[in-house]
């Protein structure tokens, strides 16, 4: 039996700001490298004062995704049992290809702002005008890549970390919880973000193609981004993408959000 909504607060609190803060902090140096320029290289007192300028938004925003995605897993439950983790997979891509998007264009355009730069995007549009734009033309031209990968990354790890935790505790003793649930999940999600790399890189390939006016369809869209990656489609960019998606795997197998 789940525990009460407010039972589970604390743990949906913690899991979303220790989630928000890595993800912003390992944003930022994505962001800068990709600017031509035009944003200076990171430093840690940058870096925290960005933190303290978008926990505010990234935060709460996090925090209702996880609190929607934990009640459409637990209805999902209810209805069907026997396919639970099916369920945690479909709840985590339902609710992170909407919210992702709001969240990932946000924080690049408060990292250009904190800078004092213009946000990369057409002049005067406002940060939701921009998360606009952000969905039709880089997350719907691919979005079925895109549920996939959202429920088979973050989503199947949250599947895979309680299966690896058993040869976790042989290393690490089962009497340490908390590290045996931290590295399964960290282990988990390295696993699953390496075997949604091509997933995830033929998403950016639908997004390339709709700026390009092209009818990024889903097998379009995959033809197109073999042809152009060959074999790197399994590994390109996996690293950058891996250290993300490992802490919010790890990050949620030590607080339980569904228990």
């Amino acid at each position: 039996m789940p525990r009460p909504y407010v039972d589970a607060l604390p743990d949906l609190g913690v899991a979303s700001t220790l989630i928000s803060m890595a993800t912003v902090s390992f944003t930022y140096p994505q962001v800068t490298a990709v600017s031509k320029g035009m944003l200076p290289k990171p430093t840690v007192m940058n870096t925290g004062a960005l933190l303290v300028k978008t926990m505010p938004f990234q935060i709460p925003v996090k925090f209702a995704q996880f609190s929607l995605m934990r009640t459409m897993k637990l209805n999902l439950d209810a209805k069907s049992p026997e396919t639970k983790g099916l369920n945690t997979m479909v709840s985590y891509g339902s609710t992170g290809v909407p919210f992702q998007s709001v969240l990932y264009n946000k924080c690049i355009s408060d990292i250009y702002r904190y800078h004092e730069k213009s946000p990369p995007g057409i002049p005067g549009q406002s940060w939701a005008e921009g998360a606009k734009t952000l969905f039709w033309t880089k997350v719907y031209p691919g979005i079925a890549w895109c549920f996939i990968r959202e429920s088979c990354a973050t989503g199947g790890a949250l599947v895979l970390g309680p299966k690896i935790k058993p040869y976790v505790q042989n290393i690490i003793g089962e009497e340490k919880e908390t590290a045996c649930r931290f590295v399964s999940g960290l282990c988990a999600g390295a696993c699953t973000a390496f075997m949604t790399q091509w997933i995830h890189n033929t998403a950016l390939t639908a997004g390339a193609m709709a700026e390009l006016g092209e009818a990024p369809t889903t097998r379009a869209s995959f033809t197109k981004a073999v042809t152009q990656l060959g074999p790197s489609i399994i590994y390109k960019n996996y690293g950058k993408r891996l250290i993300v998606i490992a802490i919010a795997s790890a990050v949620l197998n030590v607080f339980t959000i569904f228990d």
